[in-house]
């Protein structure tokens, strides 16, 4: 198994600094890469302290598309320069559970969480997130991410 700590939880409401693009599965990577790395040289510029890791969040959009939001938490107040926007993310229940492992598996661990959900007769939502809580690089094995889907 590629998951473990699967549990419902409430994931609490944060200020979310990102860029969005809707954009193919296959895409997502590279897609979100070039927006971290916009937000990563604003956070620079304008000496903003992220609160947290980087979060990527996710729902359908289309056939085989994804609105993708990638980006990290920020203090109450920061303010966005365009394309990047903060925007105040709700608290919200969540199925969630631990992947540890490179980029490259993390489909099979999501696939592993929604078995687990059918599985247990929980309900979700379209919203996804992905947190970064240990980044060591795309083909680590050391990664660490927390996988949550919004309950409904």
């Amino acid at each position: 198994m590629l998951i473990k700590k699967i549990q419902k939880k409430s994931a609490d409401p944060f200020v979310y600094l990102h860029g969005t693009k809707i954009t193919d599965y296959e895409k997502i990577p590279t897609v979100g890469q070039k927006i971290m790395d916009g937000i990563n040289r604003l956070v620079r510029t304008q000496k903003i302290e992220p609160t947290g890791p980087a979060i990527w969040s996710y729902t359908p959009a289309g056939k085989g598309k994804l609105k993708l939001r990638a980006g990290v938490p920020v203090k109450k107040g920061t303010r966005g320069k365009t394309p990047f926007s903060a925007k105040s993310e709700p608290e919200w229940t969540c199925l969630s559970a631990e992947y540890k492992g490179p980029m490259t598996q993390i489909i099979n661990a999501w696939f592993e969480l929604f078995e687990a959900a059918e599985k247990k007769g929980i309900e979700l939502r379209d919203d996804r997130r992905e947190i970064y809580r240990k980044w060591v690089g795309v083909d680590s094995k050391e990664n660490v991410t927390e996988l949550q889907i919004r309950l409904k």
